[in-house]
């Protein structure tokens, strides 16, 4: 039996655990589908909910919230997250399938394998453990949690190392050359194997 928001919110002030646990209950997927709406991607949905879940409980913020504003805050907060996640998320994550465009730059081999070669020099410019994040991110297409715990690093590390060395690159390549960032890395993986 489902439980009303009224009687979900006196268990949160009264009995915590079984609040929380009956929220969940009824709220969950309901909320997933509300954050897939935004983020397009079921399992970043799931992460965010869990994620959003865990930090109500770790706040004690719903001990405020009265019957009457339950739903609606628990649905601006997922929004609210998920438009953040929106803004944070990488670009280049999106174009991981980018080896089945055909772009125009491979007419000019002579060009490209210059660009190649200034590539691959400014990365080896970069600090080791930065080559190792772009290997394991744009190479191996490894998350930022597998990346850390392959190179026993956090994933904060991961993320600003990794955010570190695609703004070095672009001042060298300029803002549009990321794209083709991700074509050579991986149409070039031998060549990283060194690394």
């Amino acid at each position: 039996m489902e439980l009303s928001d009224k009687v979900i919110c006196d268990l949160l002030k009264n009995k915590p655990k079984e609040g929380l646990k009956a929220l969940y209950d009824k709220y969950y997927g309901l909320l997933v589908t509300w954050a897939d709406t935004f983020l397009n991607n079921m399992p970043a949905s799931e992460d965010l909910v869990e994620d959003f879940f865990v930090a109500i409980w770790e706040k004690g913020t719903l001990k405020q919230i009265s019957a009457e504003n339950l739903k609606y805050y628990l649905y601006t907060s997922v929004r609210n997250k998920a438009l953040n996640h929106l803004e944070k998320r990488d670009p280049l994550k999106d174009v991981w399938d980018i080896e089945l465009v055909s772009p125009v730059w491979e007419e000019y081999d002579d060009s490209i394998d210059k660009l190649i070669a200034q590539v691959m020099k400014a990365v080896e410019q970069l600090p080791p453990r930065s080559q190792e994040i772009i290997k394991c991110v744009y190479l191996k297409g490894m998350k930022y949690q597998e990346t850390a715990q392959f190179l026993n690093i956090s994933i904060a590390t991961v993320k600003t190392l990794l955010v570190n060395s695609l703004k070095s690159l672009r001042k060298t390549f300029g803002p549009d050359i990321e794209i083709f960032l991700l074509w050579i890395l991986k149409k070039n993986e031998k060549a990283f194997n060194r690394f």
